[in-house]
Order: structure tokens, then C-alpha cells, then sequence
């Protein structure tokens, strides 16, 4: 009997796991609208599964995106992707119990917001280019700000 109790309580921790992540993937998607992407902000979402986008070499200017893992991986390819220098753009990020792979131009500097809880951020990239300022001047290589919360999960950032 005691065994049996053992075993609903692991069932219940799983269910309301699940039932939190649910939760969070459909907040995001209602705040940030995840049917309706567009060519200039992509949405990358993987729930207990794998999704990857590739910037077209031919698409406008880069200007953001979203990523969302929950117990899945995202992988969203940047390197072909193109701004002007001293231009910011954002990539909201939300991995919960998964993990999200951005790859970049190596002349992009990365700003790295984003708030690991129990999970963690790294930047594999060789010739990592790290924010000295605030703000980025005209002449400035183009930026990225990675924004979010990575939750039991992984942030890579590679080249």
C-alpha cells in the first residue's frame, strides 16, 4: 500500500509539471499572438518535441523573434540572418524543463538578459563579442539581446 502511494504521488508531480507548462505556452502564445508569425519575427515553439528555423539569407532585416521550449528543443538558426550595424534586435525566451540552441553571425555582439532558474546559459561561440555599453552607437556591430527565463533548461549560444 505503501508503494502504491508512493507511485500516485510521482504521477500527480508529473501531472501538474505538465499542467504548468501548458499553462506557461499558452500564456505566451496569447500575449505574443504564436499563430500569427510573421516573416520579420519568427516563432519557434517545441512542447515535449523538436523545432528548428532558418533565417532566410533573403528575408528582411532581422528584428526579433520568440523561442519556447517545454520539456522539448528549439533551435533557431540566425546566421544568415541580416541588420545594419549598431542595430538591436530582441529574442524573447522562454525553456522550461528544455533547451533553446541560437546559432549567430560571430560579428554580432550578444546581451544576455535572460534569468536561469536551476538551468543554464552558454555561449560556445570562440570569438564571443560581449556588450560594453548600454546602448549601441551607429557604428557598432549589430546586437542581440536574449531576454527570458530558462527554467530546468538550457540557453546555447553558438556561431
Amino acid at each position: 500500500m505503501a508503494a502504491q502511494n508512493g507511485t500516485n504521488r510521482g504521477t500527480w508531480l508529473v501531472i501538474a509539471i505538465v499542467i504548468l507548462g501548458v499553462a506557461a505556452v499558452t500564456s505566451l502564445s496569447s500575449r505574443r499572438g504564436f499563430g500569427a508569425a510573421g516573416a520579420d519575427r519568427p516563432r519557434v515553439l517545441a512542447v515535449m518535441g523538436s523545432t528548428r528555423h532558418q533565417y532566410a539569407l533573403d528575408a528582411q532585416p532581422f528584428t526579433g523573434a520568440d523561442a519556447t521550449a517545454v520539456m522539448g528543443s528549439c533551435s533557431l538558426d540566425l546566421s544568415r540572418a541580416q541588420m545594419s550595424p549598431g542595430q538591436e534586435a530582441v529574442v524573447d525566451i522562454f525553456a522550461m524543463m528544455g533547451s533553446v540552441t541560437i546559432r549567430v553571425p560571430s560579428e554580432w555582439t550578444i546581451d544576455t538578459r535572460a534569468i536561469p532558474v536551476m538551468g543554464g546559459l552558454r555561449d560556445s561561440r570562440s570569438t564571443a563579442r560581449r556588450p560594453d555599453e548600454a546602448t549601441a552607437a551607429p557604428g557598432d556591430p549589430p546586437r542581440l539581446v536574449l531576454r527570458g527565463v530558462v527554467m530546468m533548461g538550457s540557453l546555447i549560444i553558438r556561431s
